[in-house]
């Protein structure tokens, strides 16, 4: 075999190499949004269905009654309250002195010339 010839294979070797790690990373990010998107559509279901909302797939045309808008809006306000803990947060620093210690001391550090 004559070098042009090995050469030819490595570059071709070199440019498959490429084409499948970079196609592959394609198809991670496609995957990974499509996953994410169905994970926030289940989530968004859940919480409807927790907070007693019905969610179909029908839309009536009719024009829609107070009541419901009240109710929906309740709900709404309620599921974003439960998100929030009302803790109040109080955060204590306390400076803890240490001993003397040979392994935090840099003077270990330094190299002597040689004699």
């Amino acid at each position: 075999m004559d070098k042009l010839a090995i050469l030819h294979q490595g570059i071709t070797i070199g440019i498959i190499g490429i084409l499948v790690v970079f196609g592959s990373l394609v198809f991670l990010l496609f995957f990974l949004k499509a996953f994410i998107a169905a994970l926030r559509y289940y989530q968004i279901r859940q919480r409807a269905r927790r907070i007693g909302i019905i969610i179909s797939r029908s839309v009536d045309d009719g024009p829609i009654s107070e009541e419901v808008v009240t109710a929906i809006t309740m709900a709404i306000h309620r599921s974003r309250q439960e998100l929030h803990d009302m803790e109040q947060t109080i955060i204590t620093l306390n400076r803890i002195t240490r001993p003397y210690s040979p392994w935090s001391s840099k003077i270990h550090g330094i190299r002597r010339p040689a004699r």
